[in-house]
């Protein structure tokens, strides 16, 4: 027995080494990734911070992204009020504009998988009061905007005044005829979401609004969601800001009553909330069939998609990632939803005017942060003058400006048409040769790169929906110099 003793201890001490192995392993690993997304929060505070510096930027602006149904990103950039200096934070309410079509059709989506409505039949089985007009028009055309439906026009019968009822909303357009046969044509519609808030509340029976409260946001714990009620005090409610054209901004003192179109534009909500709606699409909340056929392109007649499915209207980005979104815009407000759903993650801004026009980009560039790990190059240092061509459509504008890379303040400088200089900030994503591009438009994608002292950048815009992955083969701007590193 006693020539099994030294064996037993070394075998008890070789598996106590295995078990200490395997806990370290598993710590450095959980310890890796959480530097990581202190590397990504900290990345995506300097771009924001820097872009809030920068020309035409809105006054305040808030984000939240979420990731395998947890909230890992919510911060706040600039001021609610500027007046008195209230600084925005992840609690600040903002208009959602037609965001809020995207919480109509979530509704919708909750009511299919609740058997209590059908996408093909007439609206008027939920609608009874909706006139009857030359064609059949179904839930499914009109949410993805192809059953002909009009959007704002000179006839509509909307007032100044607040609408006690979604049946006094669609008083504003029920005289209006369709503007072509179901499923010929695409016709963005603002109107026909607010028909689509008169179906919710045919098919559940209960107010629009309140369906809304008990069926979607208070399980998703969106206790900062709901309609703007203009004339109440709201504690957490941002300002609302106008900008003109040269970037001046002043107060909106008399904004729109929305509450002819709740369901369509007129809900106000945070970042935080609209993640978790986002989630309802990736936690099960919908049922996996369901949330299919929320983001599947609708199609034309001719065979032709249309790249929107239930309200959602799909994209990729640069990475060739899919993701499905819906963004506003009116009078104090910018917003966008964007899901991921091949990484579980979802994103959401929101600001206190019009900018930035280019808020589906500028959320895509954030989103990359925290999609995969961070793969750096050694970055270059040096500068180069430049020759730059600005496309724009179907125009190309050459001119020149001078790139330049020193670790502190890189950034690109453009001479404009009256020989002004413009510079444009510019922030290496530790992503490859991915930059980041501070412009009027928003944050936008750059890749730059460096064969043999020659210096190649392209910087990309691009539109929702589309199904293609977002390339450089098509820039908005591209640039290209000898290369002097320093």
């Amino acid at each position: 027995m006693r020539n099994y003793i030294p064996l037993i201890l070394a075998l008890l001490l070789l598996t106590g080494c295995k078990q200490k192995t395997t806990i370290i392993s598993e710590n450095t690993a959980e310890d890796k990734e959480q530097k990581e997304l202190q590397n990504s929060k900290e990345l995506a505070n300097s771009l924001m911070n820097i872009y809030m510096e920068s020309e035409n930027s809105p006054p305040g602006i808030s984000i939240a992204i979420s990731k395998n149904d947890s909230i890992i990103y919510a911060r706040g950039f600039g001021y609610a009020d500027i007046a008195s200096k209230e600084m925005v934070t992840a609690k600040t309410q903002f208009r959602a504009a037609s965001v809020s079509k995207i919480m109509t059709a979530t509704a919708i989506a909750k009511l299919i998988q609740d058997n209590r409505l059908d996408l093909d039949n007439p609206i008027q089985d939920y609608v009874p009061e909706f006139p009857e007009k030359e064609h059949t028009i179904t839930a499914r055309g009109i949410a993805g905007h192809i059953a002909g439906m009009p959007h704002y026009a000179a006839s509509d019968k909307i007032e100044k005044r607040f609408y006690g009822s979604v049946t006094e909303s669609l008083k504003t357009f029920s005289h209006q005829k369709l503007l072509y046969e179901p499923g010929s044509d695409y016709n963005y519609s603002t109107h026909g979401y607010t028909l689509l808030t008169a179906a919710v509340e045919g098919a559940s029976g209960v107010a629009f609004l309140e369906y809304l409260d008990k069926e979607i946001f208070s399980p998703l714990k969106m206790t900062s969601t709901g309609p703007h009620l203009i004339n109440e005090e709201m504690e957490h409610m941002t300002t609302l800001y106008a900008m003109d054209q040269l970037g001046k901004v002043s107060v909106v003192e008399h904004p729109e009553d929305p509450s002819y179109k709740w369901g369509a534009g007129g809900m106000v909500s945070t970042p935080s909330d609209l993640v978790k709606m986002g989630n309802g699409y990736l936690n099960g909340f919908l049922q996996a069939e369901i949330v299919n056929e929320m983001f599947q392109s609708q199609k034309l007649t001719s065979g032709e998609e249309t790249g929107v499915g239930i309200g959602w209207r799909s994209n990729r980005d640069p990475q060739g990632r899919r993701v499905f979104e819906h963004a506003g815009w009116m009078q104090g407000t910018r917003s966008v939803i964007c899901v991921f759903p091949d990484h579980n993650l979802s994103i959401a801004m929101m600001s206190n005017t019009q900018r930035p026009y280019n808020v589906e980009e500028t959320a895509h560039l954030l989103a990359s942060l925290f999609l995969g790990n961070s793969s750096p190059k050694q970055q270059l240092f040096g500068k180069a003058e430049v020759l730059i061509a600005i496309n724009n459509n179907d125009d190309s504008i050459e001119t020149k400006g001078e790139l330049i890379l020193d670790g502190t303040n890189d950034r690109l400088v453009i001479v404009d048409g009256d020989g002004k200089l413009k510079t444009h900030k510019i922030i290496y994503l530790q992503r490859g040769d991915l930059y980041a591009v501070i412009t009027t438009d928003g944050i936008l994608f750059a890749a730059i790169n460096l064969t043999n002292n020659k210096v190649v950048g392209k910087l990309i815009k691009y539109y929702s929906p589309q199904y293609s992955p977002a390339t450089f083969d098509d820039p908005i701007i591209s640039f290209e110099g000898q290369f002097t590193s320093e």
